[in-house]
């Protein structure tokens, strides 16, 4: 047990430098924020869930001991760790270690499906706390996202532009949507890689889950429905703005399910899978946000109607 605690120590001081990397402004250490994460996954998917609440608490604590700024940016620093990773970890660690017993004597774990709802319910949450925050101000809260984005170019070009504000306009009506989606799937690709490393090393707790078997829950349909009829109902103003920007965060399950009817889809009709899904992933690259719209649709006819249960038996006789 001695040797776990000092894993997780190790873990909880490995996530706040790279969480403090940003604070160096070298752009080759800029990359290693990404994962900031990542050392508190392996702690938890590695040693379990005890593991990963010592290296939480160890990185929030560490957070506090930063020497190079004052003792209020350090307890900002820390806080913004304690919510933005080293909580959400500890939940998400927790969810998916859950497991119980079928009437068989088979040992069934959490499913994929609903781990990524809670993520997504996460990033919810953290977009509707923030909302009225910010809606009661007297500007609302789409202006404030407004002049955030002006200030942040405004500092970066020294000089505004018209291109600028016109930039602005264009990204403040989906800002937070963005912002919280990009934060989802790090949270994603982290718990990811590091079941990937546990598994390559075989020092993980539970098995990987298939990805192209993955299932949503029916909450998620309803609940992304209801947001997309307020959408659709409400008149511009801060209601068209959250409803607008919670349906696309709740989309990002949905594209998950989308590109696993791709990874089932490659299965089914390829001896080797990894020849088209390597093109695929290189055109999505190319083409970007209209090829997220067309794989979301993908997921959401799935849930509604079920592609894959309606393809033929899989021919994949090679490698997986």
């Amino acid at each position: 047990m001695s040797k776990s605690i000092f894993l997780a120590l190790g873990a909880g001081l490995l996530a706040v430098l790279f969480y403090a990397s940003v604070a160096t402004g070298r752009e080759e250490t800029l990359f290693l924020s990404f994962f900031t994460q990542l050392p508190l996954f392996l702690a938890g998917l590695g040693l379990g869930y005890p593991a990963v609440v010592v290296a939480a608490i160890a990185g929030v604590a560490f957070c506090l001991l930063l020497v190079s700024v004052s003792y209020g940016v350090a307890l900002v620093l820390a806080l913004a760790f304690a919510f933005l990773h080293a909580g959400p970890v500890i939940l998400f660690v927790r969810q998916a270690l859950l497991s119980r017993t079928d009437a068989e004597g088979n040992r069934e774990w959490y499913p994929l499906g609903h781990l990524v709802a809670w993520v997504a319910g996460t990033g919810a949450a953290f977009f509707l706390v923030l909302f009225f925050v910010l809606a009661g101000g007297e500007q609302g809260i789409e202006a404030v996202v407004r002049g955030f984005l002006s200030e942040m170019l405004t500092s970066i070009l020294q000089t505004p532009t018209p291109q600028a504000e016109r930039l602005v306009e264009a990204i403040a009506p989906f800002f937070p949507a963005f912002a919280i989606g990009w934060w989802l799937f790090m949270v994603i690709a982290n718990g990811a890689l590091a079941q990937g490393l546990l598994v390559r090393f075989g020092r993980n707790v539970r098995p990987s889950p298939d990805f192209a078997k993955m299932k949503l829950p029916d909450w998620l349909t309803y609940t992304t429905a209801g947001a997309a009829l307020v959408l659709i109902a409400a008149e511009p103003g801060s209601v068209k703005f959250f409803s607008r920007n919670l349906v696309l965060i709740l989309c990002v399950p949905f594209f998950l399910l989308g590109l696993a009817v791709v990874h089932t889809m490659a299965r089914t009709y390829v001896a080797y899978p990894r020849w088209v899904l390597i093109p695929f992933y290189f055109l999505f690259i190319l083409f970007g946000g209209f090829a997220a719209a067309i794989v979301t649709g993908f997921g959401f006819v799935e849930q509604a109607i079920g592609i894959r249960r309606r393809l033929p038996v899989s021919v994949n006789a090679g490698e997986k």
